[in-house]
């Protein structure tokens, strides 16, 4: 899945201009999709949340979605707790696929009322779910019973966060950390083992840090030298770096950023370390398939992969 932790994060970053805005109008124009209209002071702001398992996704948008006349049940609670509330902050733990949206809003006897908003991004097990400030459920776009599931959703439980791996942060482990876990599956591919020690990377990305630290390839772990160990980590930090100093500052209309090629998929922005055109292909066409390909635009993508190319090489020659 292209929507990945680090990905989130970065949306995260984006989202907290929305910081203090307010409420205006919510929106289910199906049964997996919200749509949260918002007041800030620079105007308003559409927030587009779906839980779909081949869509999930939270971005905003500015496209005119349309609305069932009669609004769903789960539209009206959500107008009932959140109408005219306030954003107080957005979280993340590390980098889950999870974003919490506080909000504080009013119940019926004009009281204070504080309540998160939680989007799961995780494929299949997607989810927006409404939690109450003592941490009870209220109510969900899917409901999951206690049969066969090991974490139930349903309203009036206690609302618990899915099991979270002891992964390693890839941007803030030390080299030697980080060789010692990898070390651990000898017999495994680099790419692979990346997935497993470190949290919030997608598959794409792991390919393209093995295919850098390799020289164009995957390999088992215990076949890796000292050199590319080498080469890995200082992929890694660089992109940490570029991550930190705000890779989403956009020019060119938002298609060229310091080298990563950015693709536009309908509302989504999808910016990635992808120097090589066809992996940049390849996260194009696996991001949604339920909406159909993604067509990079010749001209604007080009001179996208250009800067990318030259990025890498400048990279490639410093390590």
């Amino acid at each position: 899945m292209a929507l990945d932790g680090i990905y989130l994060s970065l949306l995260k970053k984006e989202f907290e201009t929305l910081i203090g805005a307010r409420v205006d109008k919510i929106h289910q124009p199906s049964r997996e999709e919200l749509l949260i209209g918002l007041r800030t002071r620079e105007g308003g702001k559409k927030l587009l949340i779906n839980a779909g398992s081949g869509s999930a996704r939270i971005h905003l948008t500015t496209q005119e979605i349309e609305n069932p006349k009669t609004p769903p049940m789960l539209c009206m609670l959500l107008r009932k707790h959140l109408s005219s509330g306030r954003l107080i902050d957005i979280r993340q733990d590390g980098f889950e696929r999870i974003l919490f949206l506080d909000f504080e809003s009013t119940d019926e006897l004009g009281d204070r009322a504080d309540l998160t908003l939680v989007v799961e991004i995780m494929g299949r097990c997607s989810n927006v779910i409404l939690v109450s400030g003592e941490g009870r459920i209220i109510d969900s776009i899917h409901r999951v019973n206690p049969d066969g599931s090991a974490r139930p959703v349903l309203p009036g439980m206690k609302y618990e966060a899915p099991p979270r791996e002891q992964r390693l942060n890839i941007f803030d482990a030390p080299r030697e950390e980080l060789e010692h876990k990898l070390k651990e599956f000898p017999k495994a591919e680099l790419s692979k083992t990346l997935l497993k020690v470190c949290e919030g990377i997608s598959p794409i990305f792991a390919r393209e840090c093995a295919d850098i630290a390799l020289h164009g390839g995957d390999a088992p772990i215990e076949d890796m030298k000292s050199d590319d160990f080498d080469r890995l980590a200082c992929y890694i930090k660089s992109i940490g770096e570029q991550i930190e100093n705000g890779v989403m500052n956009r020019k060119d209309k938002g298609r060229r950023v310091q080298g990563f090629l950015l693709l536009r998929c309908n509302a989504v922005r999808l910016a990635y370390g992808y120097q090589k055109l066809w992996l940049a292909k390849r996260a194009a066409r696996s991001f949604l398939p339920a909406q159909g390909y993604v067509r990079a635009r010749k001209a604007k993508s080009i001179g996208s992969f250009q800067a990318g190319e030259q990025s890498y090489r400048a990279h490639k020659a410093a390590c």
